[in-house]
């Protein structure tokens, strides 16, 4: 198994973990808010393998606000979350 931190580690906002093993998923997908660089976020999104699912640990912000870049039209996965969140995303 190998664990990739794709931010949100030593930082305030854009949590992101990419797991790549027998299966490949992602554990959230967040923003950083960053003042006056204009940019809502800063992780990539062109070097994604296939993922397998997706798992979501809560509906923050800095935890979620990057799914709607990758969820639908680019990755037809399953969702992990709790059933408040299904219809979120």
């Amino acid at each position: 198994m190998r664990l990739k931190c794709l931010g949100g580690f030593g930082e305030q906002g854009r949590s992101a973990l990419l797991v790549e093993g027998k299966s490949c998923f992602l554990v959230d997908y967040g923003v950083k808010k960053t003042v006056g660089e204009g940019i809502l976020g800063e992780l990539p999104l062109e070097d994604f393998p296939e993922l397998d699912f997706i798992v979501v640990t809560h509906a923050h912000q800095d935890h979620t606000a990057m799914l709607p870049l990758l969820v639908g039209e680019r990755y037809k996965c399953a969702h992990i979350c709790h059933s408040t969140y299904k219809g979120i995303y």
